[in-house]
């Protein structure tokens, strides 16, 4: 048919007599509802439902007619209009791409996308289509030394897949020739006519049952068992012209019933305008996918036109394909198509073996279709023959193109390469970027190669460059601003996009490749050749994720083709570069994963008692030194008035004596401590306690022991005032110099002595308390308030007055502690009770009160000045411990001993960080496993509150395996300090965690996530806090850190578990602490800050922030906080690797 709008003759239309209502609506013909004639289809309607229109096509006047006819005309004046590219031209706009095909959508999944792309691929418009196909033919099936090698990739494949399917070797031959034949025929086009990728969907396969495989072979054209409608039509017919019509019958655009007696009345009249519509054309054949009338069938034979009914959708489009036909819907299209009737040589019917055939022969274009003819004895043999020919036909096919990668850039075969590269499919997470934040989110994508999902190279690359200047919905930037990513397991491509310098014409396609090694680059770029441009854009993907290194031997560069290129192509004026990229899994250690403190522990033990051995021996022999000194001169003054002083110099000698084995004695005791002595370093410390102890009465001994020096100028100055040395403030504190009593008796009086000056300075370096107190090693005998009693089996552990977490581990230690809590707790073994003690949580806790000085250090030691200069500050403490019994239940369940606990905890690191940006304060402890978290009142409460659902939150997850990430609080405290000596006095609410990264290496990254990406989720990179959001998206290029497929399982369960119970009970402001170690590829995280709940106070500051601020507020209603933030934490963060 030509282009022009033919109406319809009179002679058929419907007579009148023929309907009594409209074939539209219905509605029955009146007086005033009178019949109207469609011009175009001669069928009856009402003067609505025909109407006369004022509009033109083609400056033709459009008379009377129907809507449906309406619309078929359109259609086939719009399609008129060329949809593709044309390659004679260069001033295309971008309406010349269809859409759909194009750069993944953000708004639509791949497979929606992939599904718009089948209705209408992108093409390129050529004046003679069979040529350039041919040209592309050609280039396939070129002789250029892959020959051998792609022949023996065939023979394998073709062995392997025998054996498979266990069939008879006779078939190898047979096989090998006859996917060497369909290859180098049959041509799919992507280029020039938007074929389909899969070269099975022209390829026919007809299986013939036979006694032997004789008649398997390849035919140019289409062949299939089907009988003819009527016996007596034509079996031969030369140059037949085919009409392709879905159905002959009338189908009615309403849904409205039609009664039986009105389609008996219409059957007759419609049937012989239809009848006369299609022999107005002269068709040789008619091929329907329903059936037909009888009597229609037998006018078609009286008329020599032989007519396949019932024939499939698919055989149907194949033989329309081979014979460059049209499908038609309706007879009523006959006038309003073009070029509909198909053609071929020949159409015959005949007998292969024992079945009967139809076939049609003699195509205009060889390449457009073939079928394979397998006969064999065996059906099911047969079978399995047919799916080897459609997997051989893709394998071998994809070789043959994807050999053109390597031509350029080998200079021989390289050995193997194809059977290494082989794959049916790739599996794959996909996710687009944009400045460093994800548009659309990762999803799994599973693309065959060449099947119906699959691009080709070219045809991404054009619709990548069409797409480049649209804007993308969720971010509004250009698709060009964003990067593609496609992530398997070792590795993920990166596919970027910007502005060429190089502007290509004519839709060309010029690639080229740079080395990222050597940094070498193809100077000049090549025109894409046509079978690189049909080769499947994913199988090429696929080839940078195989653990087979394809090297480059040509005389630029040697390294590896894949892994270690940018591949760079030019359309018009942008550039796409592919790169592969690492992409490592980084490996999650559990929240139980906790680091072997044994070995420290022991190494704290040989260093405590390393350090109290040389300054305890220090300090002693210091003493002795300065004694003997002192004493010797006095035996000698004594000596010079020995008639008067004979008594007193014996009593001094005594004296002095016994002073100087209690000195010998002591030096003997610290000489036998050996770390192997202590079970632990908190042991260790109550030696210390003892010989401090015993070092300060011995000092006292001998300074009651030495005369009083005499009043005036020297005694004022060995009676200043002196600094105390053992608060642990470090404050001063004016107090009076000791009185030491004077050794005398009655017969002798030590104040007649004589005493030079030398004495007196001698006298004052023993007596002074300042030069004794200020010592290193005094100091370092006096930290940690000494006086105080042992804990627990005789254990000590030193207490600062500003370490809350000593002070804390003092009182867990203590005897009290004991008696009042653990000597009552269940064995941690027996789970039934130790889950009754946690659902039963009450208002009971423990409180302690202890100071540094009681009654009767003063009493021991003279006086308070005395004591106040020898041990430090008195200090009175008061800890108050919270759910004291379900705390240690939890850090029983850690596997960690109440002694290993306290170890821990004995001592914090002096350095205290503002890690976020609240108030609150952290101090890990001097073990680095235990952090103490310094909260206000409020949020101690807060807690408080929510302690009895925490502790039934942690049994579920402890005992009923329900997974969990909250981070494990085990204690919350009140710890009240005041210092009569300063008059200064504080309390602090703290609550004590794990720490998280006890087990992390040191090089390490901490983030805060919520979920939240507003510009207050941003620290400065110069400040020395935990990095959020923000500081996420940027550090990582918006790309998640890929964990493994096990542990993103668990950690959606435990984000989804944790979440829920925090929402249930109105907790907010919650975050994942996550700590990476990109050196070591390891991270750990947990939920933290689950203390704040959803009060009126943060309502207002949500909808305050929602009015004032651009951004979304990072507090707001506890379930939307919890949706964004498994949202986030799923898809953003972190990405699951699959196998």
């Amino acid at each position: 048919m030509s282009g022009e709008i033919i109406l319809l003759g009179h002679d058929m239309w419907m007579h009148d007599s023929d309907t009594k209502t409209c074939l539209s609506c219905e509605l029955p013909f009146t007086t005033f509802r009178r019949r109207h004639h469609c011009r175009y289809c001669g069928k009856i309607f009402c003067g609505k439902c025909a109407t006369k229109t004022n509009e033109k096509i083609r400056n033709k006047k459009i008379q009377r007619i129907c809507a449906k006819c309406l619309g078929l005309i359109k259609r086939r004046m719009n399609s008129h209009i060329p949809t593709s590219i044309s390659m004679e031209s260069g001033s295309q706009t971008p309406n010349s791409f269809r859409e759909g095909t194009g750069l993944h959508s953000i708004s639509e999944s791949h497979s929606s996308i992939e599904e718009e792309g089948q209705k209408g691929r992108l093409f390129t418009i050529s004046e003679d289509v069979p040529h350039e196909v041919e040209v592309t033919k050609n280039e396939i099936n070129a002789e250029d030394g892959w020959g051998e090698a792609s022949l023996e990739f065939l023979q394998e494949r073709t062995n392997d897949l025998i054996a498979h399917y266990q069939i008879q070797e006779a078939w190898n031959g047979i096989l090998v020739n006859l996917i060497q034949n369909v290859v180098s025929v049959l041509t799919p086009s992507v280029q020039f006519r938007g074929d389909a990728m899969d070269i099975n969907k022209y390829l026919k396969v007809q299986k013939i049952i036979w006694n032997s495989l004789d008649l398997s072979s390849f035919m140019s054209g289409i062949a299939f068992v089907k009988n003819l409608a009527n016996k007596k039509m034509l079996r031969k017919i030369p140059n037949p012209k085919i009409l392709f019509i879905k159905e002959v019958s009338e189908n009615f655009e309403h849904s409205n019933l039609v009664s039986m007696d009105k389609l008996i009345d219409q059957e007759g009249s419609l049937s012989l305008i239809t009848l006369k519509k299609i022999l107005s054309i002269n068709p040789s054949m008619i091929i329907c996918s329903k059936g037909l009338p009888q009597v229609f069938l037998a006018e078609l034979s009286k008329n020599n036109i032989t007519a396949l009914i019932n024939v499939k959708k698919k055989l149907m489009e194949l033989i329309a394909r081979a014979t460059c036909g049209k499908i038609l819907n309706t007879p009523d299209e006959i006038y309003h198509e073009r070029n509909f009737l198909g053609q071929c040589n020949m159409f015959c019917q005949e007998t292969r073996g024992s079945t009967l055939i139809v076939h049609f022969t003699g195509l205009n274009d060889l390449s457009l279709a073939g079928t394979v003819f397998v006969s064999g004895p065996d059906a099911f043999e047969l079978n399995a023959v047919k799916k080897i020919i459609n997997q051989l036909a893709v394998e071998y096919r994809n070789i043959r193109l994807e050999r053109m990668i390597f031509i350029n850039y080998t200079k021989n075969p390289i050995p193997n390469v194809f059977n290494e590269l082989n794959d049916k499919m790739m599996v794959f997470k996909h996710f687009l970027i944009s400045e460093n934040q994800m548009c659309l989110k990762p999803e799994i994508l599973a693309i065959e190669f060449y099947k119906e999902k699959d691009m080709a190279l070219g045809e991404f690359l054009l619709n990548a460059t069409e797409k480049t200047e649209q804007r993308c919905k969720e971010c509004g930037n250009s698709w060009g601003a964003h990067t593609l990513y496609y992530l398997k397991k070792g590795g993920r491509i990166k596919i970027t996009f910007s502005k060429s310098s190089y502007e290509s014409k004519n839709n060309e396609i010029y690639y080229s490749r740079e080395c990222k090694v050597c940094g070498k680059f193809d100077s000049s770029f090549s025109v894409l050749q046509r079978s690189f441009w049909e080769y499947s854009f994913y199988k090429l993907l696929n080839n940078f994720f195989k653990n087979y290194s394809v090297l480059c031997h040509g005389r630029k560069c040697k390294h590896d083709f894949f892994k270690l290129s940018r591949l760079i192509f030019h359309v018009r004026n942008i550039k796409t570069m592919i790169t592969w990229e690492e992409n490592p899994c980084y490996h999650v250690l559990p929240l139980s994963s906790k680091p072997d403190v044994s070995k420290t522990n022991m190494e704290i033990l040989h260093k405590t008692v390393s350090e109290i051995k040389s300054n305890s021996l220090e300090l002693l022999e210091s003493m002795i030194m300065s004694y003997r000194e002192i004493s010797n001169r006095l035996i000698k003054d004594i000596e010079e008035n020995k008639k008067s002083q004979e008594n007193a110099l014996q009593n001094l000698t005594g004296e002095i004596e016994k002073n100087f084995n209690r000195l010998t004695n002591c030096i003997k005791d610290v000489n036998d401590i050996d770390a192997g002595q202590f079970m632990n370093f908190l042991y260790a410390q109550a030696k210390r306690k003892a010989l401090f102890l015993e070092i300060c009465e011995i000092r006292i001994q001998i300074l009651n022991s030495l005369p009083q020096p005499a009043r005036g100028r020297r005694r004022e100055r060995l009676g200043d005032n002196i600094s105390s040395s053992g608060g642990s403030s470090g404050d001063t504190k004016k107090s009076p110099s000791p009185s030491p009593s004077v050794a005398t008796d009655e017969e002798g009086d030590f104040t007649k002595i004589s005493r030079t000056g030398t004495f007196l300075r001698m006298l004052e370096k023993v007596v002074r308390a300042e030069d004794f107190c200020l010592r290193k090693d005094f100091i370092f005998m006096q930290k940690g308030n000494q006086t105080l009693p042992l804990g627990h089996d005789g254990l000590f552990i030193p207490i600062e007055e500003h370490d809350l977490m000593s002070i804390i581990a003092y009182s867990l230690s203590s005897e009290e502690y004991y008696e009042e809590v653990l000597k009552t707790m269940p064995n941690p073994n027996d789970t039934d009770k130790i889950e009754s003690e946690l659902l039963s949580a009450y208002e009971k806790h423990f409180q302690q009160n202890f100071t540094t000085m009681d009654d009767e250090i003063y009493e021991k030691y003279l006086h308070k000045d005395n004591a106040t200069q020898l041990f430090g500050h008195h200090i009175t403490f008061n800890v108050h411990s919270f759910f004291p019994r379900q705390f240690h239940l939890i850090r029983s369940r850690m596997h960690t001993s109440h002694m290993e606990f306290l170890m821990g905890i004995s001592c914090s690191d002096s350095r205290k960080e503002r890690l976020g940006k609240s108030k609150a304060t952290f101090t890990k402890s001097i073990s680095n496993m235990y952090i103490l978290k310094t909260v206000d009142e409020k949020e101690f409460n807060m807690f408080k509150e929510l302690a009895p659902s925490y502790f039934r939150h942690f049994c579920n997850s402890e005992l009923h395996n329900m997974p969990s990430l909250m981070i494990r609080t085990l204690g919350c405290y009140r710890v009240y300090t005041k210092n009569h000596t300063l008059g200064k006095q504080a309390c602090k609410w703290v609550m004590l965690f794990e720490n998280l990264g006890c087990s992390m290496p040191a090089e390490v990254v901490v983030y805060d996530l919520k979920g939240s990406f507003n510009h207050r989720r941003l620290v400065n990179g110069k400040e020395k806090m935990t990095k959020m959001d923000r500081n996420f998206l940027e550090d990582f290029g918006g790309l998640p850190i890929t964990i493994s497929k096990e542990a993103k399982k668990m950690l959606d369960v435990s984000i989804w578990n944790d979440t829920l119970f925090l929402s249930k009970y109105q907790v907010v402001d919650y975050s994942l602490l996550l700590i990476v170690s990109t050196t070591y590829k390891v991270v750990t995280m947990a939920i933290i800050d689950y203390i704040a709940k959803y009060t009126f106070e943060k309502a207002l500051e949500h909808n305050y922030k929602k009015v004032v601020s651009a951004d979304n507020p990072t507090i707001t209603r506890p379930t939307l906080y919890k949706n964004r933030f498994r949202e986030s934490v799923s898809s953003i963060f972190f990405l699951e690797l699959d196998e």
